[in-house]
């Protein structure tokens, strides 16, 4: 063999967001619409931002934009000069009363950013109003009670949301990157045999080429050998690094997520399928 190991390049679209490379395409993680900061549809990684609220008729201020920066380690890092906060994605997603029950909700701030909601506390209702702006990332919001109810109230609020850098130059980047994976070819040894007699005879009588159905399936025959290989290395290793994945399933204390036994009624190679009073070949 001439070259038993060779390197091939593959290029691939990465992106950097929040200093993070990020292969793409991703459904889970936003690159145009800034760097998220709570949970945003597909994007189940990033919690939303719980906010307690101080007391009744307290306004309690949160500032988005340094919240980021000293999550990126960079206290001071984000301004309103480079950074501000995307109207399209903020959202108030949850609410926790003081009994720690939660309440799913999705309120929008309208355009100016004011918000206004109520909130059922056990007969009572709490009114949660605020103001978010979008250009300097301040969150303001407070609860008031209607009459003087005591009892269970609004402890606190989840948003979810991005901020978008400004600048050009602060922007998330998308560019190339290559990545070598190197190779390496091992010689599978595996013959047959035929006569000058039966080449001429298949194609006399079947209009078969002899010499390309024995390549063809000389070439099945390895592929699925190379298949048993890797799925028996699959095996080996969940059994050795996740051993309680495996079993027979005769006990509840034998239970198994992963049979490493074939179904008693599969068989290699082709299979055939009746569907619709139609046969389907499938590999």
């Amino acid at each position: 063999m001439d070259k038993p190991e060779i390197a091939k390049s593959f290029m691939r679209i990465v992106a950097t967001v929040g200093g993070n490379e990020v292969e793409m395409p991703n459904n889970r993680v936003s690159v145009s619409t800034g760097q998220p900061f709570g949970e945003l549809g597909l994007n189940v990684d990033i919690e939303p931002i719980n906010i307690v609220i101080a007391g009744a008729n307290a306004i309690h201020r949160f500032d988005l934009l340094e919240h980021m920066s000293n999550k990126a380690g960079q206290p001071g890092k984000f301004n309103p000069t480079n950074a501000h906060i995307t109207s399209a994605d903020f959202a108030i997603v949850g609410v926790t009363r003081s009994d720690d029950t939660e309440v799913d909700i999705h309120v929008e701030p309208e355009d100016s950013g004011a918000f206004s909601f109520a909130v059922d506390c056990d007969g009572y209702e709490d009114i949660v109003s605020g103001h978010i702006n979008y250009t300097t990332g301040v969150f303001s919001v407070s609860s008031t009670r209607a009459g003087a109810g005591t009892g269970v109230y609004v402890k606190s609020i989840r948003i979810v949301g991005s901020m978008t850098q400004a600048e050009e130059m602060y922007a998330n980047k998308v560019h190339l990157k290559s990545t070598y994976v190197k190779f390496r070819a091992e010689d599978i040894e595996i013959q047959t045999d035929w006569t000058i007699q039966e080449e001429q005879d298949y194609k006399a009588y079947f209009d078969i080429d002899i010499q390309t159905q024995l390549v063809d399936h000389m070439g099945k025959i390895i592929a699925m050998d190379i298949d048993r290989r890797i799925l028996n290395k699959l095996i080996r290793e969940t059994e050795l690094f996740n051993p309680t994945s495996c079993g027979n399933g005769t006990s509840d204390e034998d239970r198994f997520t992963f049979d490493r036994r074939p179904m008693k009624n599969f068989a290699w190679g082709p299979k055939e399928l009746k569907h619709s009073a139609h046969f389907t070949k499938a590999s």
